[in-house]
């Protein structure tokens, strides 16, 4: 990823990588759940120029399972906690990180001394100290919750190669659809 210029935007995208690659893991309550190395660029007369920030082995599994006793990662707790009950009802997320299959099969919903609604905020004004605006900050909440919603369909087989959304989940496909489409 390759950041603009500016010394103070290295410091203000910390927030956003731990909301997007931290977790709550049986080790501590902030473990990176993937590398990071920042590369900072100088100029001939050693200010700072800009910098470079290079992401590897990124644990996508933790995103569908998480161990007993750990959570998924901070920004999808962050985002339930600090969207209103308003905008929360019109993601179709109304019933809070313990109704979501994504977030409450490890027990661990909530971490003793975090308050997820202030990280979410924090982590907004990481998103607008890197450039983002209020509609990529809209279209990257709208993605989140059709992520989440996502993870609440239920399946029917129908025979050995055929499965179908099942009637159930009616609801929940149109509203992740509907979450895409303002997310694009």
């Amino acid at each position: 990823m390759n950041l603009p210029r500016r010394p103070v935007q290295v410091l203000a995208s910390n927030p956003l990588l731990e909301a997007f690659g931290n977790a709550r893991t049986l080790h501590n309550n902030n473990s990176s759940r993937f590398g990071k190395f920042i590369e900072i660029q100088f100029d001939g007369s050693h200010k700072m120029a800009g910098a470079r920030i290079h992401i590897y082995l990124l644990e996508k599994s933790r995103v569908v399972q998480q161990t007993e006793g750990e959570r998924n990662y901070h920004v999808f707790y962050q985002l339930l906690a600090g969207l209103t009950d308003e905008q929360r009802a019109d993601l179709g997320l109304s019933g809070g990180a313990e109704s979501l299959q994504l977030l409450n099969q490890s027990g661990c919903v909530a971490i003793a001394g975090v308050d997820d609604a202030a990280e979410f905020e924090r982590t907004r004004r990481a998103m607008s100290a890197m450039g983002m605006g209020d509609a990529d900050q809209n279209a990257t909440t709208c993605a989140l919750g059709a992520v989440l919603l996502l993870a609440q369909m239920q399946f029917t087989q129908l025979d050995e190669e055929r499965v179908v959304v099942a009637a159930e989940s009616a609801d929940v496909l149109k509203q992740a659809r509907l979450s895409a489409i303002i997310s694009a």
